[in-house]
C-alpha cells in the first residue's frame, strides 16, 4: 500500500524528499484530480491508523475547508512538520521543557480528546493561563503537574 505520509523520507535531503512526498500524492490522487477526496486519502492510509486519528489528520489538512487536500496544503502540511522537527531537543539536552509548540499541541489535544468536561474545561484554563502569563519553565512543571493529578498513574511494570 503506498501511503501519502508515511515514514518514507529520512535519510533524504530536502529535495529529494518533497519529490518523494509529490510522488506519493500523486499515487494517492486516484481520480488524478489534484486534490485528494477522504476516501482517497483513507484508502491511502497506514492499515493499522486509527480512524479518528485519520479523521483529525484530514480536517487539519483540509486548510480551507472543501473536503479535499491538494498538493499545497499537504505540503504545508509538511513543511510545518519539519519546522517541529528542526525545534525538537538534540540528542542529550533536556526534552522536559525544550518545546513550547509541543507542549501547547499536547494539552490542545487533551483539551480536545477528554471526554469529561470539568477535565476539559480545566485543560482550557491551563492553557489561557499559560497564553497570559508565558510558557515559561516554572509555568510549564506546575501545568505539568496539574495534569499529572488529573488522571491516575499508569503502572508500566503490570
Amino acid at each position: 500500500m503506498t501511503t501519502i505520509n508515511g515514514a518514507a523520507g529520512f535519510g533524504m535531503n530536502p529535495v529529494q524528499m518533497r519529490e518523494n512526498s509529490q510522488d506519493r500524492f500523486a499515487s494517492a490522487d486516484i481520480d488524478a484530480s489534484g486534490a485528494l477526496s477522504k476516501d482517497e486519502f483513507l484508502a491511502n492510509a497506514p492499515e493499522n491508523a486509527p480512524a479518528s486519528i485519520l479523521d483529525k489528520v484530514f480536517a487539519r489538512m483540509d486548510a480551507d475547508g472543501n473536503g479535499e487536500v491538494s498538493a499545497q496544503e499537504q505540503q504545508s502540511m509538511i513543511d510545518e512538520m519539519s519546522e517541529r522537527m528542526k525545534n525538537r531537543p538534540k540528542p542529550g539536552e533536556s526534552a522536559s521543557y525544550a518545546n513550547v509548540d509541543t507542549f501547547k499541541v499536547m494539552l490542545e489535544s487533551l483539551a480536545n480528546n477528554e471526554e469529561d468536561s470539568a477535565k476539559s474545561s480545566a485543560i482550557e484554563d491551563l492553557l489561557a493561563k499559560l497564553e497570559e502569563q508565558g510558557y515559561d519553565k516554572q509555568s510549564m512543571a506546575k501545568s505539568m503537574a496539574t495534569i499529572n493529578n488529573m488522571y491516575p498513574k499508569v503502572d508500566t511494570k503490570a
